[in-house]
């Protein structure tokens, strides 16, 4: 996908396009630009997409990870404009490509994102549940 640019990290100016990003989705909505500078600062891997000729954040995720046993993808969301593009493929992808050394890699996702995720190597885990303190 030609018009992209992969980055690894983000400048002010694409911190703040993130926070506009997170700011449009319901699961993302009450984030503060303070805290996502903070997670930003805590992820261990970032991905975006930069779209050089509109100059804004077309896409991004992050992932937590000890780099040998296990990794969480975090966050995965493109622009609202740009779903069905095929972007947020491209962006699993690359995770999937510098995770591949990883034993697990892990995420959450609601129902509907499940075929999604299925197309690309995920499966549901039946005997596994997400616990949540508080």
């Amino acid at each position: 996908m030609s018009g992209y640019q992969l980055l690894r990290q983000l400048d002010e100016h694409q911190i703040s396009q993130l926070h506009d990003l997170y700011s449009r989705q319901w699961w993302t909505s009450e984030r503060t630009l303070a805290d996502i500078k903070k997670m930003l600062a805590s992820s261990d891997l970032l991905f975006a997409y930069w779209d050089k000729q509109m100059d804004k954040l077309a896409a991004f995720a992050r992932v937590l990870t000890d780099h040998v046993y296990r990794a969480i993808i975090f966050d995965v969301i493109v622009d609202e404009d740009l779903r069905g593009s095929g972007l947020g493929k491209k962006l699993m992808n690359d995770i999937i490509d510098e995770t591949s050394h990883i034993e697990r890699v892990e995420l959450y996702c609601k129902e509907d994102k499940i075929a999604f995720y299925e197309k690309l190597g995920f499966a549901t885990l039946p005997t596994t549940l997400l616990m949540r303190k508080g």
